[in-house]
């Protein structure tokens, strides 16, 4: 199982596309629309997504967040490039998200 910071700091680095150090709608963005300029997801969605893990209400996701958010999930990852299955998990958390509450 994907446990160790430094398979998790690798598995972040996946979903940091910016390489700010920081998971925000952008990044989301881009991972659930598969890196295609036609939107599949909105940028909406994806911010109340990033709301679903971000402990300290900075509208981004930490490294120490996304720990958090890895152990919830619980999916047994075992190696960084496993994140991927990630991604329909997070895509049917995202489904169930209200859109209104965000603007």
């Amino acid at each position: 199982v994907l446990s160790s910071e430094d398979n998790l700091w690798a598995a972040f680095r996946i979903f940091d596309h910016n390489e700010d150090g920081l998971i925000d709608p952008d990044d989301v963005h881009f991972l659930l629309n598969n890196g295609h300029s036609e939107e599949v997801y909105s940028k909406r969605k994806c911010r109340k997504l990033i709301e679903e893990f971000d402990d300290d209400g900075t509208g981004e996701i930490a490294f120490e967040e996304f720990m958090s958010m890895m152990k919830k999930l619980d999916l047994g990852m075992k190696k960084p490039e496993d994140v991927v299955h990630v991604v329909p998990q997070i895509h049917q958390i995202g489904q169930n998200l209200p859109v209104q509450a965000v603007d």
